[in-house]
């Protein structure tokens, strides 16, 4: 029995750990694995993600943004990719924190 309550203990964190950290749909903090920007006309629903300076300070597949003091973004090719998050995110251009173009999930 007590093997069993810590396998599944160990089962929850882990399941825990496979969080992306950028992620739409949070109200606070404790919803992400990160902080919670939360919600405005670009982000609807709220937001996981990370503060970031640089764009190798965010995760694959996400780029250093130059809005609220620069946040990592998902990257997109098409509006379809933005569809996993809250209705409202579109596939837009905007600059990243070096002032390079990129495509990323944003709120209309």
């Amino acid at each position: 029995m007590r093997m069993g309550w810590w396998l599944l203990t160990a089962l929850l964190l882990a399941l825990a750990g496979c969080t992306p950290l950028v992620h739409a749909d949070c109200s606070d903090d404790g919803d992400c694995p990160e902080s919670c920007f939360s919600e405005n006309r670009e982000l609807p629903g709220g937001l996981c993600s990370k503060s970031c300076d640089h764009n190798d300070e965010c995760p694959s597949g996400t780029f250093c943004i130059d809005k609220l003091g620069g946040i990592c973004l998902v990257a997109c090719s098409s509006m379809q990719e933005c569809d996993d998050f809250h209705h409202g995110y579109i596939c837009k251009d905007e600059k990243d924190v070096a002032g390079k173009h990129q495509l990323v999930c944003l709120g209309d």
